[in-house]
């Protein structure tokens, strides 16, 4: 038995203001440059008639889902997410599978103004993109725990193909476990997302699961996401997708 989810949320529930960019963007509040500040003001200004923020999950039951010390069994795919992501979920008897995306038209819109010449702009675009899919990520979270709630579960944290070990390959296995074209995004052969600026993975469900802290300071990916966002806003609960 599976339990299936599919939300849109409104962009401004998402909460994105230009505080929240200049920090991704490596600049202290209000300490970016007025070029800088200028250009996250208009694409915020115009962003809720870009973005479409969504997402989805399927939770599959304890009888499909197996966790042993390298790897997580879900639905009769086995994912080889090595021991860091595998210790996390041990606590997990269920999971959720998900995606979020911030949906075509927000790269689309920064691919033309970088086509145009509005480079600085695009690349705002295109930071606001990432950001989007990643707090679309954080509230689908949020429907997720509501969901294990109604069961007197927990969650543990959230994670995706290509961090803290598990091979991005494997995409290809965890769409497998979702309807067609879930949320509107397709892999490409090579495991890309598209849209681009989207999130997939796993959440470990059950009586016992609970949010970790992330295992960062043993992990060797220093370009990771959640990485970063642990230095955006520290008591925040993870994200994660390359």
């Amino acid at each position: 038995m599976k339990s299936i989810f599919h939300g849109v949320v409104p962009f401004p529930d998402l909460k994105i203001d230009a505080a929240r960019l200049e920090r991704v963007m490596g600049y202290a509040p209000g300490q970016s440059p007025p070029p800088v500040a200028r250009a996250i003001a208009a694409v915020l200004q115009d962003a809720d008639a870009r973005a479409r923020p969504c997402g989805g999950f399927v939770i599959f039951e304890p009888d499909q889902v197996n966790v042993d010390s390298q790897s997580v069994q879900c639905g009769g795919v086995r994912f080889h997410t090595g021991l860091l992501i595998a210790r996390q979920l041990k606590p997990a008897t269920a999971l959720a599978v998900f995606v979020t995306t911030a949906g075509p038209g927000i790269e689309t819109w920064s691919r033309q103004m970088m086509t145009e010449g509005e480079l600085l702009k695009g690349y705002v675009a295109d930071t606001l993109g990432s950001e989007t899919a990643e707090k679309a990520a954080d509230w689908l979270m949020g429907e997720i725990g509501s969901a294990a709630a109604e069961r007197d579960w927990g969650t543990t944290n959230r994670f995706s193909p290509g961090y803290c070990g598990w091979p991005v390959a494997e995409q290809q296995q965890l769409f497998s476990l979702l309807p067609s074209r879930f949320c509107d995004i397709t892999l490409t052969p090579s495991s890309l997302m598209v849209p681009l600026k989207s999130v997939s993975g796993i959440v470990g469900l059950g009586s016992t699961a609970r949010v970790r802290e992330y295992p960062c300071a043993i992990c060797g990916k220093k370009e990771c996401r959640q990485r970063a966002a642990a230095s955006v806003s520290p008591a925040s609960p993870g994200k994660g997708n390359p």
